[in-house]
């Protein structure tokens, strides 16, 4: 979107401006003769490349303007002259136009024609999947053709080397079908290990930035196409999630989907070391902070390598009252120790203990979606 107007850049289409004036109206924009697959709006100039467009080739308009293409008073250069990559995406970074292709990363820093400057990033990392660049604090994540990186216009930071085993189950051919968004602290990817997407994982974004941890969550069973976030100055900052195979708009924090079907859910977390599996540990308190409607949402605590269920909890969420208890484990009865119902925020004794090399979290929530 810029100045109120919405852009399409299909890749097999001339260029559409959208727009509402009692009813809606598309129209193409003929200025630009090619038909361009990834457009941005940057320092007041529309960006456009990809489709049939030469590879590498980017074309802007001039200020203030999303007609006058290089037929008339706009740009064209190529980014990485015939180096035979081709361009996946572009997005706008601080001051900087962040140019992203398959196996490069290209920096475009300048006003005008006259010093407009590329820098190619030194590492060979580019972008395989276009729609996984997401704008988060302080910089950029994508996908990669093996790994999640984080680039913030300078450092190229791996974030997902704890999530190889899923990232591997991309097969190849669908790997640029991934799509992911940022919303409310989370970087969330939608992925496929088949042919459609079919499952998310979320990248807490504030732990990483305040204390370099990578922290991921796996949400399996969630079919996910593309995401629409309604952050405007009039909107109710939500999260809305699109699934093309079911023909449904789902939206965050409500109980049901628009066919009244139950959304269910289930997150898996990283196998968290444990130092020696031959050394007894002892757990004596479990702490969840969620945000959901009421519900009831059942904990698996995972040992080891595999699905080995040693405690499972199931509890409820009371919006007047502490009575809810939760329920009872493997390894023990689960108490109430401390509740703050306003944050969901609950709190409770697990007289446990293990041997093994990891533990591993798994969250599964039925009839309610669960903000985790």
């Amino acid at each position: 979107t810029w100045k109120d107007q919405l852009y399409s850049a299909s890749g097999n289409q001339l260029l559409q401006i959208i727009s509402y004036a009692g009813g809606w109206s598309i129209d193409d924009i003929t200025g630009l003769a090619y038909k361009p697959q990834y457009i941005c709006q940057h320092k007041d100039r529309l960006f456009a490349a990809g489709g049939d467009m030469p590879q590498g080739y980017l074309e802007c308009t001039g200020y203030e303007s999303d007609s006058s293409w290089s037929a008339g008073t706009g740009e064209a250069f190529n980014v990485g002259y015939k180096d035979g990559d081709p361009i996946r995406q572009l997005a706008g970074l601080k001051d900087n136009l962040i140019v992203y292709k398959q196996d490069s990363i290209w920096v475009l820093r300048g006003d005008n024609a006259q010093n407009w400057f590329q820098h190619r990033d030194e590492k060979a990392v580019g972008c395989y999947a276009p729609h996984s660049v997401a704008d988060v604090i302080y910089g950029h994540i994508f996908l990669s053709i093996d790994n999640v990186y984080f680039f913030d216009g300078e450092r190229l930071v791996p974030i997902g080397d704890n999530i190889k085993p899923w990232l591997d189950l991309i097969p190849i051919a669908y790997r640029k079908n991934a799509c992911a968004s940022y919303y409310d602290g989370w970087y969330r990817l939608s992925f496929t290990n088949g042919t459609y997407n079919n499952k998310e994982l979320l990248f807490d974004i504030n732990r990483f930035i305040t204390t370099g941890r990578t922290a991921w969550w796996l949400n399996d069973g969630r079919n996910i196409n593309n995401y629409i976030i309604y952050d405007g100055p009039d909107d109710d900052n939500t999260i809305h999630m699109c699934d093309s195979n079911a023909g449904h708009l789902r939206k965050m924090d409500t109980g049901t989907q628009d066919d009244t079907v139950d959304v269910e859910s289930q997150f898996y977390s990283k196998h968290y070391g444990m130092g020696n599996p031959n050394i007894e540990k002892m757990f004596d308190r479990l702490k969840v902070d969620l945000s959901m409607s009421v519900g009831t949402v059942y904990l698996t605590l995972i040992k080891g390598l595999g699905i080995e269920a040693q405690l499972e909890i199931e509890f409820g969420i009371d919006t007047g009252s502490a009575t809810n208890l939760w329920g009872t484990g493997v390894w023990g009865v689960c108490k109430w120790q401390s509740s703050d119902l306003t944050r969901f925020t609950h709190e409770v004794a697990i007289p446990a203990k293990m041997d093994g090399p990891t533990l591993a979290f798994m969250l599964k929530h039925k009839t309610s979606q669960a903000n985790v």
